[in-house]
């Protein structure tokens, strides 16, 4: 099992820095993209600079970020970084699309893909899915899923739909270590937002098109999601005691998962990252 973290861009360069020996205990960093913080592209450089590990880009999209910004990037990271960097694409979130009158097309990131293969064949690429197609197609061209899933009912449905080819799946979640009580409410909207940007095939799937429209009203005010609290908790993030985030990842082995990537808000406490770190590590001498 291989252990990535998702680093978002609203952490300062010098708290990285001080995570620096921490960091390069995890297999793999992510940089997430969000419009309200530093850029990914920015953001993995400078860990590319101080850490040793392998990092990523989150799930970039080619309607945020535009094709040939993408390429360049591309470019300029295998010219300095070579095979200790990666990049993960697809849609993108579908409520800042929506925002900004763009409706994306799984043909169109199928096509970007395929043609970021053929220009840079080096560069191993991950794709980011949540629907039946998305997670077909994409992996049939990728070299890693990662589903944005973290209930074992959703990632099997998810993993029924990967293609049979030999890539890395991956389930990549807002995570914490509880109890928290300063992350905790961060946790709770991070879930609400992973939510409500699935697409209608999942939401269909699983019934859960009333839901959703229901805490999209509430997204980002805890005190009117606390009536979802307990169905976001448990069906949308990885989190929990350390013994249940350890039967959890145990169980995400058995499925046929290949990566756990835990994502906001873990990485803004130092002391859950270490928490985090003793239990993969007990994991990796299990």
């Amino acid at each position: 099992m291989l252990f990535g973290i998702n680093i978002n861009g609203n952490v300062s360069f010098s708290y990285i820095k001080c995570l620096k020996e921490i960091l390069n205990e995890f297999d793999f960093i992510f940089v997430g993209e969000n419009l309200r913080y530093k850029h990914p592209f920015i953001l993995s450089i400078y860990l590319l600079e101080y850490t040793k590990t392998r990092i990523s880009t989150g799930i970039v999209s080619p309607y945020i970020n535009t094709p040939n910004t993408i390429e360049s990037y591309c470019k300029t990271m295998l010219k300095y970084y070579k095979n200790r960097f990666h990049i993960a694409i697809g849609l993108g979130d579908i409520n800042v699309l929506k925002s900004l009158n763009i409706k994306p097309s799984i043909e169109f990131v199928s096509n970007f893909i395929k043609n970021l293969r053929k220009r840079f064949s080096e560069i191993k690429i991950f794709s980011g899915a949540s629907g039946k197609r998305s997670i077909k197609e994409f992996s049939e061209i990728s070299d890693g899923i990662l589903l944005n899933f973290s209930s074992i009912e959703h990632l099997k449905w998810g993993i029924k739909h990967i293609s049979k080819r030999e890539i890395i799946k991956a389930c990549y979640a807002p995570s914490l270590i509880l109890p928290d009580e300063k992350l905790y409410k961060k946790l709770v909207i991070a879930a609400a937002h992973v939510f409500v940007g699935y697409p209608k095939s999942f939401l269909l799937e699983f019934n859960l098109e009333e839901i959703r429209e229901k805490v999209l009203k509430r997204i980002n005010d805890y005190s009117k999601l606390k009536e979802f609290e307990k169905f976001l908790i448990e069906n949308f993030t990885i989190s929990g005691s350390a013994e249940e985030i350890f039967d959890r990842i145990r169980e995400y082995s058995r499925i046929g998962l290949d990566m756990v990537i835990f994502a906001l808000p873990i990485y803004e406490s130092r002391e859950s990252i270490e928490k985090l770190l003793d239990l993969i590590s007990s994991m990796r001498n299990f």
